[in-house]
């Protein structure tokens, strides 16, 4: 692309590429300016829902006059490929500087975050929501002029069709926990300060607060752990910065700042208390927003859920089967171990005890006690770092004992927390307790293997009577050997289970595939608008026939939206439609009344 004319810009060099768009610098030449051109790539061109979502980032940022967000010059289509004419910066992006320095000196710190909360409360006043701040979206132009950039996936309150109920987007280390199920209601403002908490806890420390294998992973450490305080990972750090990054990051949202104006408060109120200067970051005198050159005509696709980098994660969120794979397996404890007492919020019992040595015969295994009740679970830290900073394994349990499945020779320090599912911990963690496994080289076979099964629809899995996790696509644990048998079941199915029994042999996974099939769907909606003729949009898709007509969908609830041809003024509805019978909804623009019959 390098020297080749793209409209009335003259391309110079490529500037790094992503999942659904390649940034190229390039000189404008009809002003004297170079501009970073912003291309959709020709395999995407034919998709109107990521060709809805590439142009959305230059509406929201075009309707924010913010001198920390980039100018947008020019959105249009030339030759048939989209493309985004943007304001051009160079200097680093915070993730190049974290990776630069290890870390953010504190006062830098403070003074981008501040900037970061500034931009945010002006676009969250506009309704507009970025949805994925993080470092490598935080520039500094010049190396001292904040911009918050890329809001590819921002949102607006008035964009009720962007985002489906179940579908989540972001970066999974730095999305909310509520995030991840994408409920309609959820205030996304403050997806905006959680990802802010994380970012600032990165700058300071130099390491995320939450790191996981995967998206599961991440999301269940989000709501049961508590990460380590920044000042224990930096003496620097003063505790009353710890009480604002926590609280940006608590698990759940009501325990957050309200808004990102709070949090700009709380970072100046913590800076004045332990006396701490803010590094004057100036507004860049250049900055004034142009006007944004007239949009060619370009076709009014419906908004859709955008796909692309979107990332689905729907279901319940199984926390309680998560497990660790710790290489050899070694057999469950059946020493009986002196109990030590040792306190959560309530008197709790451990084992085993505090400088126990475990030798081939005493083999190790987590027993706690707790007065919580039953409706708590635990969340149990065990590592060779006393600090829990490194060599760190966990385990969520519904029981109060817990038999790892192998563990290298060493002093080993564990204590457990008592949590709640989506309410974060319910006690502080016990005192840590110690033990010393001193096993020889030759370790008996693992006695445990592993199941394993795949599903084409959410359906439940039960092994041996007992429900593993409903509503899932995926599932694997690990058992004793033996004989178990599974069952499947989907109730919306033709089949409605399937039944196996499975032979389970050490240290082997059975993989097993499952597939329903389901009855086609039949439920009907005639979609009416009385003196007008609209549009239908049907969960964000555009139906090809206009008002009034009679759309067959699959029951359940869906999105129903009509659009004058004549004005295009909208209205929408959710409806609930049932196979066997012929629903139908009323749009009544005279009156602005809906009616469901």
């Amino acid at each position: 692309m390098e020297n080749k004319t793209f409209s009335h810009y003259t391309i110079i060099r490529k500037l790094g590429s992503g999942g659904m768009a390649s940034v190229y610098l390039a000189e404008d030449n009809e002003l004297p300016r170079q501009v970073a051109l912003k291309l959709l790539p020709n395999q995407f061109i034919a998709d109107k829902d990521l060709t809805e979502r590439f142009f959305r980032e230059a509406r929201a940022a075009a309707k924010l006059e913010h001198p920390n967000i980039i100018l947008i010059y020019e959105a249009s289509v030339y030759q048939g490929q989209p493309f985004i004419a943007m304001q051009y910066i160079e200097g680093p992006t915070v993730a190049e500087l974290i990776s630069a320095k290890g870390k953010i000196e504190i006062e830098e710190a403070v003074s981008i975050i501040c900037k970061v909360l500034e931009t945010l409360e002006a676009a969250h006043k506009k309704g507009i929501f970025h949805r994925d701040i993080k470092p490598t979206n935080v520039m500094l132009k010049d190396g001292k002029y904040v911009r918050v950039i890329d809001f590819g996936i921002a949102k607006a309150q008035t964009d009720s069709n962007l985002t489906a109920a179940g579908t989540a987007f972001g970066t999974p280390a730095y999305m909310a926990p509520e995030q991840f199920s994408a409920s309609p209601d959820a205030n996304a403002a403050l997806y905006d300060v959680y990802a802010v908490g994380v970012t600032f806890y990165y700058m300071l420390c130099g390491k995320l607060p939450f790191e996981g294998d995967n998206p599961y992973a991440i999301r269940d450490l989000k709501i049961y752990k508590r990460p380590i305080n920044p000042s224990a990972m930096a003496s620097n750090i003063p505790p009353a910065l710890d009480d604002v990054v926590m609280k940006a990051m608590a698990a759940n949202p009501k325990d957050r700042y309200q808004s990102a104006q709070e949090m700009y408060e709380a970072v100046h109120g913590a800076l004045k208390a332990t006396q701490t200067a803010i590094i004057d970051i100036k507004e860049d005198p250049a900055v004034f927003r142009e006007p944004t050159r007239a949009k060619k005509p370009k076709p009014k696709w419906p908004i859709a859920v955008a796909a692309g980098l979107v990332l689905l994660i729907a279901g319940y969120f199984g926390l309680k089967n998560l497990r660790e794979n710790e290489g050899n397996s070694v057999a469950p404890d059946t020493t009986n171990i002196e109990a030590v007492p040792i306190k959560l919020s309530t008197p709790v019992t451990l084992l085993p005890k505090e400088g126990a040595t475990i030798t081939d015969t005493d083999k190790p295994k987590f027993v706690w006690s707790s007065v919580e009740g039953d409706n708590v679970s635990y969340f149990l830290e065990y590592s060779t770092d006393p600090s829990f900073l490194e060599g760190l394994h966990y385990n969520f349990r519904d029981t109060i004992n817990y038999s790892p499945t192998a563990l290298a020779n060493g002093t080993y320090f564990w204590h457990v927390q008592a949590v709640i599912a989506n309410g974060g911990p319910v006690s502080n963690f016990s005192q840590t307790a110690s033990f010393v496994l001193n096993k020889s080289a030759a370790s008996p076979p693992p006695q445990e293997g592993i199941i394993s099964i795949t599903v084409n629809e959410p359906s439940s899995i039960y092994v041996d009577g007992k429900l593993m996790k409903a509503k899932t696509t995926n599932w694997k644990d690990s058992f004793l050997i033996g004989k178990h048998k599974l069952r499947v079941e989907n109730q919306a199915s033709v089949e409605l289970k399937y039944e196996e029994t499975v032979e389970v042999t050490a240290g082997k996974t059975i993989d097993r595939e499952f597939t329903f099939t389901f009855p086609p769907a039949n439920a009907d909606l005639v979609v009416a608008t009385p003196g007008y003729t609209a549009k239908i949009f049907v969960d964000g898709i555009e139906h090809p026939e206009l008002t009034a007509t009679t759309v067959t969908l699959s029951p359940g609830d869906h999105l129903i939206m009509v659009r004058r041809v004549d004005n295009e003024s909208e209205m929408q509805k959710n409806v609930s439609v049932e196979r066997g019978k012929t629903n139908k909804v009323i749009f009544d623009f005279s009156t602005q009344a809906i009616t469901e019959e």
